[in-house]
Order: structure tokens, then sequence, then C-alpha cells
């Protein structure tokens, strides 16, 4: 695979999820200028939900599509869809069931409804056509950014239409609910393949077998980014959690347009063992990673105030903290990009154990501290004890295969 399709593919895919990203961060910043912290705080509470019921049933279908030898054959297809469904309708029961805790760690007060509401959303997803990601393995990303690009569009339009009539948390929960809405409908739209569902225990099985690690790492990944939220609403309140939550939303945002972009990009050429060992692409993850650092130091504060104004500009360098934690989760993507294209997926999972297990540490550091960059400290310490591990394991790894 030539050098040129490969930055081909990437300056699409990179184009796609930026336009997307930057309609998501539009959408926020009217919400952040519209309501209330607090308000801010409750639409970040129905966002987490989404986030956990995907996390707890994240199997990465699109990984395994791109990574599977036969991952673009029509019963596999169908065999994932299968799952989605038996997911879907498990995701929406857990919300439902889950309620009083939900209800117990947010002061939700009168939006506690919004909770059944957004129970639809993985019931919906449920019937998404995933057909249109077997064209990635070509690098052709063109129904991708049509998909992410379009749900944006939808969610930024609703937002954008209900803030004159309703100007609080509601504009954002209805805006989830029509963002898996258009993600389901267009994904049948931009699919070759028409919609069917089989049950077939061989790909299941392949299916589980490479997904597990993975899911197990996604849960991970949801307490590492989403477990302190529960903790910070406890403590400081709803307010707080808004301004931690759109702070936690402008750090993010440039690190998840790197992480598709590297994943999306580099995952079909290292699983063809097409892996081109030049100078460019080989130290392409290290090059986003100090770009992603200087957008934090340099444009930091002035991206905070035009995003969400002044009341979100303080000087207690929890931005600047987010962003040193995500450049270090940026230096893991190449090995991380690697071993999952060779289908090891254990090995990000220990990763992400390993950032787990300093989540309890950012918790302890906030009840004796009572300061909410301490947190954020114990994050980059996982990040940091993360890297070294896999640095260490790719170089032993070497190491073996010189012998």
């Amino acid at each position: 695979m030539s050098i040129k399709k490969i930055l081909k593919g990437s300056s699409i895919l990179m184009v796609g999820q930026l336009s997307s990203q930057l309609i998501g961060l539009l959408r926020n910043s009217i919400i952040g200028h519209a309501v209330s912290p607090e308000d801010f705080g409750k639409a970040a509470v129905f966002a987490l939900v989404i986030s956990l019921v995907e996390s707890v049933s994240e199997m990465s279908v699109d990984k395994f599509i791109l990574q599977y030898k036969f991952g673009s054959n029509k019963k596999v297809i169908s065999s994932i869809h299968f799952f989605y469904l038996i997911r879907g309708f498990i995701c929406s029961t857990l919300i439902i069931f889950l309620h009083p805790v939900f209800l117990y760690f947010f002061d939700l007060s009168e939006a506690y409804w919004g909770l059944y509401l957004v129970a639809l959303v993985p019931l919906i997803k449920g019937f998404t056509n995933v057909d249109f990601i077997k064209i990635q393995r070509s690098l052709n990303y063109l129904p991708l950014l049509k998909i992410d690009v379009g749900c944006q569009l939808a969610a930024f339009f609703v937002v954008y239409i209900l803030l004159k009539y309703i100007p609080d948390y509601r504009a954002a929960l209805f805006a989830i609910l029509a963002q898996s809405i258009f993600y389901t409908i267009y994904s049948h739209i931009v699919s070759a393949q028409s919609y069917s569902v089989i049950y077939k225990k061989l790909f299941l099985v392949k299916f589980i077998k490479f997904g597990w690690p993975l899911l197990i790492n996604g849960i991970g990944l949801f307490l590492i980014m989403q477990g302190d939220k529960f903790i910070i609403s406890k403590i400081f309140g709803m307010s707080t959690l808004g301004y931690f939550t759109a702070l936690g939303i402008l750090a993010l945002m440039p690190a998840v347009i790197i992480s598709k972009v590297l994943m999306g990009g580099l995952l079909p050429v290292y699983s063809k063992g097409n892996y081109y060992n030049g100078m460019l692409i080989d130290n392409l993850p290290y090059i986003f990673s100090l770009i992603y650092l200087i957008y934090i130091f340099v444009f930091g504060d002035f991206t905070i105030k035009v995003v969400f104004g002044e009341n979100y500009l303080k000087p207690d360098n929890v931005f600047v903290l987010f962003g040193i934690m995500w450049f270090f989760r940026l230096l893991q993507s190449k090995i991380v990009i690697i071993e999952v294209s060779k289908g090891n997926t254990k090995t990000p999972m220990i990763a992400t154990i390993i950032r787990l297990l300093f989540v309890p540490v950012g918790f302890f550091l906030v009840f004796i501290t009572r300061e909410l960059y301490s947190i954020i400290i114990a994050g980059i310490l996982g990040e940091v004890v993360s890297l070294l591990y896999l640095f260490n394991y790719k170089n032993r790894k070497q190491k073996l295969c010189h012998l």
C-alpha cells in the first residue's frame, strides 16, 4: 500500500473527524452560553449514561471488521447485526435498572425523566447497519465521514432550534436522541449491502474472542474518563461538574480526532502487513502528540473563553492538566495500533487496567485535598505508568525477535 494512498485516506478521515468534532464543539458552545453550568452538568449526566452503556457493551465492531480476514463477508456482517440487537435491548434495560443509582450520585431533581428517554438510544442504535464499515479496508472513509458529520449536524440543528423555546438541559437531551435516530437511519443509506440478521455461532465466537479484551478496555476507559464525574458531582455539586465537563470536552476533542485518524488510517495498513517503515509514517503518532500539546499551552485560555465564556476561565490549571494527561495517552497510540492490527487486544487492555489502578488514587486525593485538579494528577500518573509498560513491552518483544 503506497504512502500516497495512506496519506489520502488519513486526510479524508481527518477532515471528517475535524468537521464532526468542530460541529459538536459548536453545539456544546451554544449550550454552554445559553444555560447555567448546573444545567450543563445535567446535560453531561445524560451523555455520561450513554457512554456508560456503550462502554460495558463495546466489542469494537469496526476494528474486528477491519482486522478479520473475512470481515467484509455478508454472514459476518449479519452476525454482528444480531449481536447489536441483543446489545441494544440489554443496554436499554440496564439504564432503567440503574435509574436509582444515577439519582443518588447526580442531583437531577426534575430532570430525572430524561433517563427514561435516554434509555431509548441504545435500543434505536441496535438496528444500525454496520456494512458501511467494511469499505474502510481499502481506506475509503467517505461513508464514515457522511455519518459522523451528518449526526453532528442533526444534533446541532435540534439544539439550535430548541434552545429558543426551552433554554435548559432539555435541548441537549433531545439532541442526543436525534443523533441516535439519524445515525441508525443513515447507516442504512450509506451501506451497499441490505440489512439482514442471522445467528452464526462460529462468527460470534471469533467476534467475542477478539472483542472481549477491548470490552474490558472500554469499561476501564469509562471509569478512567467518566468515573470522576460521580465523585465530583457528589462532593462539589452540579455546577462544578458542568465546569469540569466543559474543560474536559475542549481537551478531549482534538485528542479524539488524532486518535481516530491514527487508528483509522494506520490499522488497515498494519493489518495487511504493509507496514511502511518511513520516517513520516513511523513517527506520525509522536508528531500529532506534540502538535496537541502545543495547542493546549498556546491556545488553551483563548479556546475556553471563545467556546464557553469567561465563567469557565479559572486560574486552577485544570485545562492544562487535562492536556498533559491526553498527551501521554496519545504517545501510546502507535504501539496500541500495531498490536490491535495483529489481533492482540490484550496488551491495550492491560495498559487500561494499569490506568484504572490510579482511579482510586484520584478519589483519595480529592477527598484529602478537596481540590478539583488533584483527580487529574492521578490520571496523569496512570498514563505515564501505562506508557512505560507499553514501551517496555515493545522493547522486550523486539529483543525476542532478534534472538
